[in-house]
């Protein structure tokens, strides 16, 4: 088997540790690492599409994106590190904010994100606004989704585009919320600029921002 479709199985049969070897030793071998990218993609977007047709369920959505997030860390920085630059559509900070430490829907987001082939910083759970407003600026963000499921947490999200505001890039990126405690009319009033139901609605939320 190439090292191309050894990434790629990797991360259809759900193998994280097996993801992160197939793509150091592919470095090691020299393949190209934009070709290595390549394959990451379509491995998510067979899982994406066997989500979106109800083949595929949430725990292999996330156990694939868990597997390609991995790899993109590794081929990510030796594209760096050799002075390419991967092509993207764009750049999504996602982050679940302060006091809440759900992860299932920003992971969903997250890999489906990937597939449609955007650069996406994960910035976790539980994180405060001048955390999320950094990994904005230092990445260059064209979009910022934040995540909530409880109504208690769900007003950091104000706080989160203060900052920005504060920290003078407002006007720079774009704000989209999501989560149980969230809903569109919650997003006008805070000054976010879109709102998403479901984690599938990111991608087409994203480009309508972007475009």
């Amino acid at each position: 088997m190439d090292h191309l479709s050894g990434i790629k199985n990797s991360i259809l049969e759900y193998e994280k540790d097996k993801t992160l070897n197939a793509a150091k030793d592919a470095i090691a071998a020299g393949v190209d690492p934009m070709a290595l990218l390549e394959s990451v993609t379509e491995a998510l977007n067979i899982v994406g599409e066997g989500f979106n047709s109800g083949e595929l369920f949430l725990p292999e959505l996330i156990y694939a994106s868990d597997c390609a997030q991995e790899a993109i860390k590794v081929l990510e920085d030796k594209i760096s590190s050799s002075g390419q630059s991967a092509k993207h559509k764009g750049t999504v900070v996602l982050g679940t904010v302060k006091g809440d430490l759900h992860d299932i829907g920003k992971s969903i987001v997250a890999a489906l994100l990937i597939a449609n082939g955007y650069r996406v910083v994960d910035a976790g759970t539980d994180v405060p606004a001048d955390i999320l407003s950094t990994k904005v600026r230092e990445n260059k963000a064209d979009v910022l989704g934040l995540s909530a499921l409880l109504t208690t947490t769900a007003a950091e999200m104000k706080n989160v585009i203060k900052q920005l505001e504060s920290d003078g890039i407002r006007a720079n990126v774009k704000v989209m919320i999501g989560g149980g405690a969230t809903n569109a009319n919650y997003a006008a009033s805070i000054g976010a600029d879109a709102y998403g139901e479901t984690a599938v609605d990111a991608v087409g939320i994203v480009k309508e921002l972007m475009s």
